[in-house]
């Protein structure tokens, strides 16, 4: 028995064997009787190895019992309706779970077979849809009855009233339609199958050419809250006035099925009571001789996969801002194919631009410093040899040159036969935290230096204090017992050295302290009269006008930097090279040679005096540490010229030779920008 695809009971089949959801009518036996596409999609089979079989020799045998119960059920209570879970064997291998609905269908009562639907989302991808691709045919509804005499063809009955239950029965090589009858009502059976099928599972509804609602099933108006009687006569966009589509949109459909074909795609309605549903909708012209006479809507309701998919979003939209606020990003990788993948977050670490894709294993080298990359790689190896999870920090060069400290964590994905087929991880921003550890080790260092420092203090303090104070105590008691004029001016002569030297402690301490708490001070600088005055106030030492001091500062460019700490750092190299002057020699100097440039200010001083032996240089420049006690001095003194151009951004270095003399280079930046 074939039937045009013109006629309604066509266009019912059609539309079951096209449905996202799987659609399985079986006969009373639990023989196969029809399929929808879905199930063949889902399961891998063909209709010719499933077509008139034992529908329980698909399913897992497990749920063979839970299904004859359930059809049982439905059977007992031709009204009721029963919900399971089944796994279908697939034809290549392995099961498909999906959620099922079982009812029955029944003629005076007796129960003629079954229907089992399951909706899409259940097994399936919420991305994923069954439709219809462009140049696909669409097969004709076949049905074949026999009886003894023949074959019966049923056909829509040419001029008489449209619908699926009127049809005209002819016979070929049989006459009167009495003896066709049974062939009609096995007919009418196999429609009422398709037509209970639709209204249990699809939002059918008919318009006019003007849009008004003409017909209705009962799915529809359940689920829009909307009694018949509201629905029929008003327009179709009764149902789509949520506002989620644009007026251009609702046009854009409107001009598509006017010019006669159809439309598929998903639309937003709204219920009775203002809830909103989603369903998947196809709206198809019914044309009559080559213009459309009405339009039918079928809609599959996806309110629960679009909930689904506005969960995932919502969970990926949270997921990315907590990334981005943890500066956390997760990775894989395809050892296969060297390929991989990233989250957004792991691009605004690298500093790369999403858009150009993610780097290539191979390019992704020149983004992680030259030593750091080798170590990735090394771990990356590690992973997969030893199955372990890896952590390891690197450094990241980032398009702007700027280097940035990142955690990458990595766990492998072993095979059954060891291979690695994944490495999955995370990649975090440490940067932060990396500059606060070394911020934090330089603080440590410094305090622990520090503490050294203020220990060699307090012993040297202690000595070099009290040294002075007892020799002036023993030249009181002396000058007490010794009345002589004579010798007790020599011995106020050694109170007043005793107390040149305590006050030159003092001094030099007040200065390092002075140094450690004072903030630069910036302004130009004259090197020239710095030099100048500090040489007229050393002419009174021992010897001084003996000594050549010859100055040479070249250079015409401004140089700034803090001026008090520069007379300091002066008076303390010029006052070392007049006290360790060598007497012996016939032409003593002392020279100062400046050459400034706009980066920087490099000091020489050099004299021939009488040197620092060799074992002394590591350590010249420590606190109270004196290379020879041959000559009075504090031991604090290039300790400080040390402390200042520290403190001033500089360097400084020492060549001594003993007896021939000694050189310090001191290299400053030019503060004045």
């Amino acid at each position: 028995m074939i039937l045009s695809t013109n006629h309604p009971a066509s266009f019912y089949y059609t539309l079951i064997r096209e449905s996202p959801g799987i659609i399985t009518f079986l006969h009373s036996d639990f023989t196969i009787q029809f399929h929808s596409a879905s199930f063949y999609a889902c399961t891998d089979y063909q209709p010719e190895e499933t077509l008139g079989e034992n529908f329980l020799q698909v399913l897992h045998p497990l749920d063979v019992q839970p299904l004859v119960t359930a059809l049982m059920g439905v059977k007992s209570d031709a009204r009721s309706k029963s919900r399971l879970p089944l796994r279908l064997r697939k034809g290549s291998g392995g099961y498909v779970t999906v959620e099922t609905t079982v009812t029955c269908v029944t003629s005076y009562n007796i129960v003629e077979g079954y229907i089992l639907y399951s909706q899409q989302n259940s097994f399936l991808d919420p991305d994923h849809a069954f439709r219809t691709q462009p140049g696909e045919a669409k097969s004709e509804l076949n049905f074949t009855a026999k009886n003894k005499s023949g074959n019966i063809n049923l056909s829509p009955s040419a001029g008489g009233p449209t619908g699926p239950t009127l049809y005209a029965a002819a016979e070929e090589g049989i006459t009167g339609s009495m003896e066709a009858r049974p062939q009609l009502d096995a007919y009418h059976l196999e429609l009422q199958l398709y037509r209970d099928a639709l209204d249990k599972s699809v939002l059918v509804a008919t318009a006019d050419t003007t849009g008004n609602i003409i017909q209705v099933n009962d799915l529809l108006c359940n689920r829009a809250r909307y009694s018949r009687e509201e629905l029929l006569g008003k327009e179709l966009r009764i149902l789509l006035n949520s506002g989620s589509h644009s007026e251009s949109f609702l046009n854009y459909v409107r001009e598509t099925i006017s010019q006669g074909r159809e439309w598929r795609g998903e639309l937003c309605n709204r219920t009775k009571d203002g809830n909103v549903y989603w369903v998947e909708a196809l709206i198809q012209p019914q044309m009559t001789q080559g213009k459309v006479s009405r339009y039918l809507f079928f809609g599959y309701e996806l309110t629960g996969r679009k909930l689904i998919e506005e969960k995932i979003r919502r969970s990926e939209v949270r997921l990315r801002e907590a990334q981005a606020v943890a500066r956390i990003g997760n990775w894989e990788y395809d050892p296969g194919n060297r390929q991989l993948v990233w989250s957004d977050e792991v691009f605004s670490i690298y500093g790369i631009d999403p858009s150009g894709g993610v780097p290539s294993f191979d390019e992704l080298a020149k983004f992680h410093h030259p030593e750091d990359w080798l170590v990735l790689q090394e771990a990356s190896d590690l992973a997969g040899v030893h199955h372990e999870v890896q952590t390891i920090d690197v450094r990241i060069i980032r398009p702007d040159n700027t280097v940035r400290y990142i955690n990458i964590i990595g766990k492998p994905v072993v095979a059954d036969n060891g291979g690695v087929t994944k490495l999955y991880g995370t990649v975090m921003d440490i940067n932060d935290r990396k500059l606060a550890e070394k911020s934090l080790q330089q603080h440590n260092d410094e305090l622990q230096r520090i503490n050294r420092q203020l220990d060699r203090f307090v012993y040297s303090a202690t000595h070099d204090l009290r040294a002075p104070l007892m020799s002036m105590k023993g030249l009181v008691n002396l000058a007490q017992i010794d009345t002589e004029p004579d010798q007790q001016e020599k011995y106020y002569q050694m109170m007043l050295r005793s107390i040149e030297k305590l006050d030159n402690i003092i001094r030099d301490i007040v200065d390092i302290s002075r140094n450690r708490r004072t903030d630069v001070q910036t302004e130009k600088i004259d090197f020239a009269q710095i030099i100048r005055e500090i040489g007229e106030g050393l002419s009174h030492l021992p010897g001084a006008e003996s000594i050549a001091v010859r100055v040479d500062v070249k250079g015409d460019t401004p140089f700034c930097s803090d001026a008090k700490r520069l007379v300091i750092m002066f008076n303390n190299l010029l006052s070392n090279a007049f006290r360790y002057s060598d007497s012996e020699k016939a032409d003593p100097f002392v020279e100062v040679d400046v050459d400034i440039t706009d980066r920087e200010a490099v000091i020489r001083i050099s004299d021939n005096g009488i040197g620092i032996g060799s074992e002394h240089l590591p350590r010249i420049f420590d606190m109270f540490y004196r290379a020879t006690d041959s000559r009075d001095g504090t031991g604090l003194g290039l300790y400080l010229v040390k402390e200042i151009v520290d403190i001033l951004g500089g360097t400084v270095q020492l060549q001594s030779q003993l007896k021939a003399g000694t050189i310090f280079t001191i290299t400053l930046p030019n503060r004045k920008f």
